[in-house]
């Protein structure tokens, strides 16, 4: 019945019985057929991820983000919230400890960099310390996130330079993961020309 979806995601039981997200590969919303590509995300058990992304901060970070981004969209018509919300279910889906400055980053990652830091100053109750965190965060992020991947035609030295790199600049796993979340969300709204260079990249990550 899978084949049968409309919708972009769809909940699923995996052959283990535990519950995963299965994302629709595509930019419209015609059905899926045997053939589409599709991606999975396991989704933590017992409501982890609302209980985490429901929380007092969260909620009043993402509804900073929904005033700032207000109707911005990219060119394939996902608006910067939409975007920014999924990123942010994707890095507690990857990974369900994350601390709440992590997803706060994701909800804010479309911000402007000069603009982020008066956004940040006007959150009540944010310390110095957790506005700086928080900068750092989606700086990195959007710093791996742009570099551009260039895969060699033939032999893997100049790739492994390049993920070396990649690894250096992130530094830690909260900042890699929010490139992971980031990319996983663009692969859903992605043309098929871009779907798969990103995925090629994602592998190599």
């Amino acid at each position: 019945d899978v084949w049968k979806a409309k919708l972009n995601s769809v909940t699923i039981l995996n052959k283990n019985g535990e519950t995963e997200l299965l994302y629709h590969a595509k930019a419209d919303s015609r059905p899926l057929e045997p053939g589409d590509k599709v991606y999975v995300l396991p989704i933590p058990a017992g409501g982890a991820v609302d209980e985490v992304e429901h929380s007092p901060f969260i909620e009043q970070v993402r509804a900073v983000a929904e005033r700032i981004y207000k109707d911005k969209a990219f060119p394939s018509g996902e608006t910067y919230f939409e975007h920014a919300s999924a990123v942010a279910r994707n890095l507690i889906s990857l990974y369900p400890e994350i601390d709440q400055l992590s997803i706060a980053s994701a909800l804010l990652h479309c911000v402007a960099q000069d603009e982020l830091r008066g956004i940040l100053r006007d959150i009540p109750r944010l310390k110095k310390a957790e506005r700086e965190r928080i900068t750092q965060l989606i700086e990195r992020m959007n710093r791996v996130s742009r570099l551009l991947y260039a895969p060699p035609a033939k032999g893997n030295y100049t790739i492994q330079n390049q993920m070396d790199m990649i690894i250096q600049l992130a530094d830690e796993p909260e900042k890699m993961l929010l490139v992971f979340a980031d990319k996983f969300q663009t692969i859903m709204t992605a043309s098929e020309s871009e779907r798969d260079y990103i995925t090629r990249e994602i592998n190599h990550l």
